[in-house]
């Protein structure tokens, strides 16, 4: 069906003067049983008879951070005989943050192949998944960091700065710190994980995500608002990218280890506690206010409006469940009611692999990270 379908396509792409092009997962994972990234030398015998010799092959590959990777997926395109391009992910697709520093380490190695390998066309990809919440702007270091690589094979980093800054006027190093809300161990980088739009999220009554939730988040992301608060103050474009960062931070410095506070506050019959987290909520709830309204002000300098309102959705919908939740335990502290009953049943963590040395993970389903029934 895929040959027969591609064998049309051609034709109407001949018809018009176009060169077809395909994504190559197409093709590898109906020879390695559904499996793109394979360390196979060669496609099983005859698998690939009847298959047009006039498509280009997409290679994508966003995630491997050794050469070798991408140097035995090259050798098995070049083995189809076909033409080949490489598609490489800066990545946007982890939530409101940029993961700048996750690509250079991604996509040097994946640049170093494809100049081992002569592939001479390269293009990067920014994806949108589950919001498309973060800036396409915020990548900066990224695009000059890949350029410079895909050109020169080298990456010198006073030279990028030196453009970051004339374009933006903020250095290669500043332009990282945009990462900063993703990343909570303390390290360099971390696995593409996105605790800063899952612990946004998260219901305080009912969450999946406590057992990834340690003691120190809060004052880290109060570190982090201060920092990315401090880069804000300059005027421009790009600085308004620094606010909308600083903001989320500002939310997530009170947010972040709410749902843990009230379970052990509740278990514990802590009714100071219980009072406290009922003001904290009221800050967090204007916190995400400001936020919202600069984060609306960024998506309609970037983008048309199409998009925003699941965002209206979903930041409408975590305010008026704060404004609940804060309802619920007052009524509670006030005794118009005898117990929370979400909050005297045991805690589940979702089962999610972490990588070795981190504190996060990667969860970027808005549906699922809310609630456990259907949205």
């Amino acid at each position: 069906l895929l040959l027969q379908h591609l064998n049309k396509v051609i034709v109407i792409c001949e018809k018009y003067g176009f060169s077809p092009a395909m994504w190559s997962d197409m093709i590898f994972k109906g020879a390695f049983k559904g499996e793109y990234y394979v360390s196979e030398k060669n496609f099983p015998t005859g698998y690939l008879t009847g298959f047009p010799e006039n498509i280009k092959l997409i290679y994508w590959d966003y995630y491997h951070n050794n050469k070798e990777d991408y140097n035995n997926m090259l050798y098995l395109h070049r083995k189809t005989k076909r033409k080949i391009c490489f598609a490489g992910g800066i990545w946007t697709w982890r939530g409101f943050a940029p993961y700048n520093k996750y690509t250079e380490i991604t996509m040097a190695p994946a640049l170093d192949a494809c100049i081992e390998n002569g592939v001479d066309e390269v293009l990067m990809t920014m994806w949108g998944d589950n919001g498309g919440e973060c800036s396409r702007f915020s990548v900066l270091s990224s695009l000059i960091f890949v350029a410079e690589k895909a050109i020169d094979g080298e990456t010198d980093k006073k030279r990028i700065s030196a453009i970051a800054e004339k374009i933006s006027g903020y250095t290669y190093r500043e332009l990282l710190i945009l990462d900063v809300p993703n990343n909570l161990s303390g390290k360099k980088v971390e696995f593409n994980v996105n605790p800063s739009k899952y612990l946004l999220f998260s219901d305080p009554l009912m969450p999946f995500f406590d057992g990834f939730i340690q003691e120190n988040f809060e004052s880290k992301y109060q570190e982090y608002f201060l920092l990315l608060n401090a880069l804000s103050e300059r005027k421009g474009f790009f600085a308004d990218l620094f606010v909308t960062q600083a903001k989320l931070c500002k939310v997530l410095s009170n947010k972040a280890q709410l749902s843990v506070k009230l379970k052990d506050a509740y278990d514990s019959k802590n009714i100071a506690e219980m009072k406290k987290a009922v003001e904290k909520i009221h800050l967090i709830i204007a916190d995400i206010k400001d936020f919202y309204y600069v984060f609306r002000e960024q998506w309609n300098r970037e983008n048309k409006s199409f998009g925003f309102e699941v965002q209206d959705i979903r930041i409408g919908g975590l305010i008026m469940r704060l404004e609940h939740v804060k309802a619920i335990l007052q009524n509670f502290l006030d005794g118009k009611s005898d117990k929370i009953e979400a909050l005297e049943e045991k805690r589940h963590t979702l089962s999610i692999a972490k990588h070795e040395n981190e504190v996060s993970v990667v969860f970027n389903n808005y549906s699922q990270m809310v609630t456990a029934g259907i949205l």
